[in-house]
């Protein structure tokens, strides 16, 4: 337990980097993540939103909170809970990075989002 502690420290460096974990983490476990984004108005974020989102995705991968199974390219988020790891979801990464890279280019999803904002 200490080390997952541990982890928690090096990984979160300030409130903003737990509060994008908390939004990738909910984002990613949502099926419909890829069509509304949802939380986006409740994060208050601003078109900005698909670049961070995946600057952030990708920097969670290297830092290791997205964990690989046991089946090849199929990482998962973890929650670090007081007894150790549990899975959250598992998700096909590279389907997500794929789908915030061509979100950044649509401008009728952009349009809708800037209308709800």
């Amino acid at each position: 337990m200490t080390s997952n502690i541990s982890d928690i420290q090096k990984t979160i460096d300030n409130k903003s980097d737990a509060l994008n974990f908390l939004l990738v983490a909910l984002i990613a476990s949502n099926s419909r993540f890829q069509r509304y984004y949802p939380l986006s108005q409740l994060f208050n974020y601003q078109l900005g939103l698909f670049p961070d989102l995946l600057n952030t995705l990708k920097r969670l991968v290297n830092q290791g909170w997205l964990r690989h199974t046991s089946e090849p390219e199929k990482p998962a988020i973890y929650q670090i809970t007081p007894l150790g790891q549990e899975e959250l979801s598992q998700v096909d990464m590279d389907s997500v990075f794929q789908q915030l890279e061509e979100d950044v280019k649509n401008t009728k999803l952009l349009s809708a989002l800037q209308k709800m904002l």
